[in-house]
């Protein structure tokens, strides 16, 4: 117990102190939406409103992996810089340089994929929705949503650099902020009963306060990046030389998490993508939850590998996944529980949820992807990727295993080749590739390669 309280208290810093408040949020303030969906939306609007988050989440084919890439590439540049009184970024010209040149590079990727984003998302959601024949009025605000969504994606690369750049503390303050404007405006739209229009308000107001937080908070960073001269530039090459690797990951990260609810709604109707989509949305608490140990330490571990400290970087990484899997565990068993007691004291609000046992398999299987994340950052964060042949390996075998149960068992299928795929595929799989990378890269002659490539 005393071990488990030190390790506790030694991540507590202010940086995941913020996160885990943004989690935390999440965590209370997710029951409270479920149960306003379930008051306020009728099954069938329910089943659009979580497949729209579905089809939203499209976005990760126009990012690929590139938002990662950012923040990595920035945190081994901002070894030799800092900031200054006013927030301007002071150091070696340099690395300022190859900062900036990274930055130009992100925001002109961002804004052509956000063109294709919007195209992508709008004729995704026609072929899915136009196949329901339900009355729900889904056209216009689909629109809209898909058009919000694209302005939040498009600031995703200033995030990323701030990020990168170990102001990890203000990113999580911000985030905290994020999640409590989005989440009260999510409630007064479901309450005026806006049906579909709840998540366009929403994300409305995430966007207005992303553009106000970084012209109130981060203008001098911005401008120290618009102004400084590119002598010195990270080339194309060394990114896309990584990127191509995360992209593959990246993409098959949707089929591996968000394909259950379109298939659900393609398949079984609206209701059951509904009760698919609330339930999922419960899990994926878990997610935010436990990587707030990890998503805190990324460029710390950026640091650590760009000064060849890796006795420093292996007890970061070996804490924090302790932190992380514990997380995970303590979590699912609380929100099984949570919904067992729903269903003997409160079933008019369990009937909205799937059914314990699929719940149990979905549970199940999130704790055995949660555990893979702490070795996933490890690997990451060499600025290498060989975690992409388990990841498409994955996604190809979830992919299937969703479409085809999904068509023809329905959700206890679903739920259990996602748990089968996860534990006997993925979990083992990711432990041999970062025992085989970990004993090739830490030697003297490829500590040396890595270095000079950070």
């Amino acid at each position: 117990m005393y071990r488990a309280a030190e390790l506790l208290r030694s991540h507590l810093d202010r940086a995941t102190l913020f996160a885990l408040m943004q989690r935390l949020w999440l965590i209370g303030s997710g029951p409270l939406t479920a149960l306003l969906i379930t008051l306020y939306f009728t099954p069938e609007v329910q089943g659009y409103y979580y497949t729209f988050a579905s089809i939203i989440a499209f976005q990760i084919f126009a990012e690929l992996g590139l938002g990662q890439v950012i923040l990595l590439f920035a945190s081994h540049e901002w070894a030799e810089l800092g900031l200054d009184a006013d927030g301007r970024i002071v150091g070696n010209p340099d690395a300022l340089s190859r900062l900036a040149s990274l930055h130009r590079f992100a925001v002109a990727w961002y804004l052509g994929a956000a063109i294709v984003l919007i195209a992508g998302q709008y004729i995704g959601g026609i072929w899915l929705f136009s196949a329901s024949h339900s009355t729900v009025e889904w056209r216009a605000p689909w629109i809209a949503l898909c058009l919000v969504s694209s302005g939040i994606f498009m600031v995703i690369p200033i995030w990323s650099l701030i990020e990168g750049c170990n102001q990890v503390a203000e990113v999580y303050r911000f985030r905290f902020g994020e999640a409590i404007v989005f989440t009260v405006f999510l409630w007064i739209a479901i309450v005026a009963r806006m049906s579909l229009w709840v998540p366009v308000v929403g994300s409305a107001a995430k966007l207005v306060y992303n553009l106000w937080y970084l012209a109130a908070h981060k203008r001098n960073f911005i401008a120290s990046l618009r102004a400084a001269t590119i002598k010195a530039r990270i080339k194309w090459g060394e990114i896309w030389q990584l990127q191509k690797r995360f992209a593959l990951s990246w993409i098959s990260g949707y089929f591996i998490f968000s394909l259950f609810t379109p298939v659900a709604f393609r398949y079984q109707g609206p209701v059951i993508a509904g009760q698919v989509g609330i339930t999922l949305a419960m899990t994926r608490l878990l997610y935010s939850l436990s990587g707030a140990w990890l998503a805190t330490r990324l460029p710390s571990f950026g640091v650590a590998i760009a000064r060849r400290d890796y006795a420093r970087l292996d007890k970061m990484a070996l804490r924090a996944g302790l932190l992380t899997i514990g997380t995970a565990v303590v979590g699912a068993v609380s929100l099984w529980s949570g919904l067992y007691l729903m269903s003997i004291f409160y079933a008019r609000f369990a009937v909205r949820f799937l059914p314990l046992f699929p719940t149990g398999l979905f549970l199940a299987a999130s704790v055995m992807i949660i555990a893979t994340l702490p070795i996933s950052s490890y690997l990451r964060a060499h600025k290498q990727e060989p975690m992409m042949g388990i990841s498409v390996l994955g996604a190809v075998l979830i992919g299937l295993s969703t479409w085809f149960f999904g068509k023809t068992v329905g959700v206890n299928g679903m739920g259990m080749g996602y748990l089968v795929i996860n534990s006997l595929v993925m979990l083992p799989g990711s432990i041999l590739i970062c025992q085989r990378c970990r004993a090739e890269w830490h030697t003297p002659a490829q500590s040396a390669v890595l270095s000079a490539t950070a």
